[in-house]
């Protein structure tokens, strides 16, 4: 089946589903506007910037993993489908959209939707970690809830959406799958030869990663420029995160985190938000450093000093010597 047949289909990608979504006011408005806009920065890098250190750090670097490589799976993944597809957000809607839409700003293309796929498989592995009742509801409703407070929104579509739940289910029944035949991933030191192994897969890492600054052509629009940054930011990402990873494994024990203390690891966290993610980010701004390039490295340089310089700095603070495998 031709896919533009299917983009061209009115209730898929138009605006009569859409206008048929009641936006009360009062009381029930003011709530579904705040969880609309609430799930729309739940999905925003600088969340998952502070998150993942928290989960890998604080509660299981095997949990921290797994939601690492889902979180920037679906960053590149969403990003590459977006660029391609080149399919346009809703436009034309009537003025009961306008007091969400202020708050809630895109622009990126539409298919499928990012938001929907990262609530599915972020919050899908929240249900399958977790057995607490409580946990699990509130990993329900994010699942459900986020995918519909898009279209009430009015940034995406009906068909958006459902590609995105569908990737996300996808991508997390994958993960789920993967994480049960190699739980200790990624176990270096089981690796034959782990300095090389270490060397090789992170060239390899780093090259499928700076791959993706290729993929922009001269005349791009705007919303593929975005759509291609969601997809460099993640590249970026990964790349930063193997690296870090990968190289405190190949040179320390892996249970040293349990003697982490929580203050040195906030600060130095901190250090490298500020130097990295701002001050790199202020930089490119000053010096017009706007391009694909810049937004890989910073990337890049902010995750491999969370992965590794955040712990050894944090050690060297406590005054303890590392233990060296």
């Amino acid at each position: 089946m031709d896919p533009n047949v299917l983009i061209q289909n009115d209730l898929l990608f138009g605006n009569i589903l859409l206008e048929l979504i009641p936006h009360p006011v009062g009381k029930l408005g003011t709530v579904l506007n705040f969880l609309t806009i609430f799930c729309h920065y739940l999905a925003g890098i600088p969340v998952f910037i502070i998150l993942l250190p928290i989960l890998y750090f604080f509660y299981n670097q095997r949990f921290g993993i797994q939601m690492a490589m889902a979180i920037l799976s679906t960053g590149i993944l969403n990003g590459l489908l977006k660029y391609y597809s080149a399919s346009p957000r809703p436009i034309g809607l009537s003025v009961v959209f306008l007091d969400i839409q202020q708050f809630v700003k895109e622009s990126s293309f539409g298919f499928p939707s990012g938001h929907s796929h990262v609530s599915v498989l972020m919050w899908g592995l929240v249900f399958y970690e977790f057995k607490n009742i409580w946990i699990r509801i509130v990993a329900i409703f994010f699942i459900l809830f986020t995918p519909f407070s898009r279209m009430y929104a009015g940034v995406h579509y009906p068909g958006d959406v459902l590609g995105g739940v569908l990737s996300g289910v996808i991508t997390l029944f994958f993960l789920i799958w993967f994480f049960k035949k190699y739980p200790s991933f990624p176990d270096i030191l089981s690796w034959k030869n782990p300095s090389k192994m270490a060397l090789s897969s992170s060239l390899a890492v780093a090259v499928i990663g700076i791959s993706t600054i290729l993929i922009e052509k001269p005349g791009d629009s705007l919303p593929h420029i975005h759509s291609l940054e969601q997809v460099v930011s993640a590249a970026g990402s990964m790349v930063g995160m193997w690296i870090g990873i990968i190289l405190w494994r190949l040179k320390h024990s892996k249970d040293e985190f349990n003697e982490l203390q929580i203050f040195p690891v906030i600060l130095f966290f901190t250090l490298s938000i500020l130097f990295f993610y701002f001050g790199l980010s202020y930089l490119s701004k000053w010096m017009n450093w706007n391009g694909v390039l810049f937004r890989f490295v910073k990337y890049a340089i902010l995750n491999f000093s969370i992965m590794f310089l955040v712990p050894y700095l944090s050690f060297r603070l406590m005054g303890e010597k590392i233990k060296l495998n």
